[in-house]
């Protein structure tokens, strides 16, 4: 009795630990206004340029790596001349189609609708030009007029992998 009592107390203290693990991995953006579990932990925010079909326009990246994969969440303000002129729809189609997929190798293979709560998404599947079997998954939301692109650069293998999934169901807006 006392034997199984003890391995009970192991197990659920193991669990404790891995669950202690992924909350410590939260990363919280106040100024992006979003929440994500970041494996590995994440690395900062740093300034970049986001493209859309009129031009870039300055973004913020946060980016996580563990040995597998190499994650980012991408933040934009859409400039109003954009959402005035481009459908929530055609604007998500525009921007999929206005990344420089080529310029990194890689060519879509797939793409779908997706939301995430009541934002309209949509999930991109670029994979390598090349023969090392990377691909990327992506998902890009429009916010009201923000701009958001997850991504997960990784082998085909783990592309479909629990890590990788539980990267994008973390994503939450604040």
């Amino acid at each position: 009795m006392t034997s199984r009592v003890l391995h009970c107390s192991a197990i659920a203290t193991l669990l404790l630990l891995a669950s202690c693990n992924e909350l410590s991995n939260r990363y919280h953006s106040e100024p992006g206004r979003f929440a994500v579990t970041c494996p590995g932990g994440a690395g900062g925010a740093y300034p970049g340029l986001e493209p859309t079909p009129e031009g870039e326009v300055e973004s913020s990246v946060v980016d996580c790596h563990t040995t597998q994969v190499s994650f980012s969440v991408t933040y934009a303000d859409v400039p109003s001349r954009l959402l005035d002129h481009y459908s929530t729809d055609d604007l998500l189609e525009a921007v999929v189609s206005s990344a420089r997929w080529d310029r990194l190798r890689f060519e879509v293979q797939d793409q779908a609708t997706i939301v995430l709560g009541t934002y309209p998404g949509r999930s991109v599947k670029p994979v390598s030009k090349t023969d090392d079997g990377f691909v990327a998954v992506v998902h890009v939301y429009i916010v009201g007029a923000r701009l958001y692109k997850l991504s997960a650069y990784t082998h085909e293998a783990t592309a479909t992998s629990r890590l990788v999934a539980n990267f994008f169901q973390s994503f939450k807006i604040l």
